[in-house]
Formats: C-alpha cells, structure tokens, sequence
C-alpha cells in the first residue's frame, strides 16, 4: 500500500489533520488486517491469496505494517521540520 499526503500549496495539511487519509489509512489496514488473518476465503481468493503459514506469521505481518506506518509519519515530520527551518534560517 502506498499513501502519499502531498504538502504544498494547495495542500497545506499535516497528516493528522488530514481525516479523509486518516480513514482511507484505517479501512485499508482493516482490509489487509482482514485478509492476513483470513477473514473471508471468498476477499482472500479475490485478491488471488495463498493463507499464511501460522498465526506468529501473520502476527508480525500486522506488525511491521504498523511499524512502517510509524516510520513513515516520523520521517515526515522530520524532513518537514529540516525543511522549513532552512527558511527560517534565510530571514
């Protein structure tokens, strides 16, 4: 999955003011969360899925897409503040 929350002019707003991403973010990792633990052999055999081999499989699946989703919205909050304090640096 990639999400991407363009800042700039137009779009001036943080990732967590965003609440259309936000909800898009929470239904796509209910979907994945869904078929990772097979919730429906009919979603599963849609998107063409093998079932996982064990449940400590799937448990650091769920993980690791977490983790990413935190490492993602850190790095953007870091290079925005890199960022912008390179103009504040200018004035």
């Amino acid at each position: 999955m990639i999400f991407v929350n363009y800042t700039g002019r137009p779009f001036m707003q943080d990732m967590s003011e965003n609440k259309k991403l936000q909800y898009l973010l929470f239904a796509n990792f209910c979907v994945a969360t869904c078929l990772i633990f097979d919730y429906n052999d009919e979603l599963r055999e849609t998107f063409e899925l093998v079932p996982y081999p064990n449940d400590e499989f799937k448990t650091s699946v769920i993980k690791m897409l977490f983790i990413d989703l935190a490492w993602c919205y850190a790095l953007e909050k870091v290079c925005k503040t890199l960022y912008l304090r390179t103009f504040e640096d200018k004035e």
